[in-house]
């Protein structure tokens, strides 16, 4: 069986949780998943605090608007609150001991923020 990439969006690491979860994509009247967008899908690298399940719920009040989004990488522990958008090339850097927190309402645009 042959199914192609506009039916079937395989969920392998939280990188494509994460893209499938936010406004990026959309409930089609088929039922399928549609990319909101006319280019590809960004590249997303989320470091190990991300990686289980749960760990990667508990540090989104809400996914991020990630529309306009090219590339995020997020190395270290950090949270997102609501209303959060990422735009262009970003890259989150926590080297603090302490989870750090994108608070309400900021937009990140090609940007690389560095928590010490």
């Amino acid at each position: 069986v042959h199914v192609g990439r506009h039916r079937f969006l395989p969920v392998k690491k939280s990188d494509d949780l994460l893209a499938i979860s936010s406004n990026l994509y959309s409930l089609s009247a088929e039922r399928s998943l549609v990319l909101n967008r006319n280019r590809p899908a960004p590249t997303v690298e989320l470091g190990k605090f991300f990686q289980n399940v749960d760990d990667f719920h508990a540090r989104f009040d809400d996914y991020p608007d990630i529309l306009e989004l090219d590339s995020l990488k997020i190395e270290g522990d950090v949270r997102f609150q609501k209303g959060v958008i990422l735009k262009g090339n970003v890259h989150i850097v926590n080297r603090s001991e302490r989870q750090q927190t994108i608070t309400t309402g900021t937009c990140i645009n090609n940007e690389e923020i560095i928590f010490e």
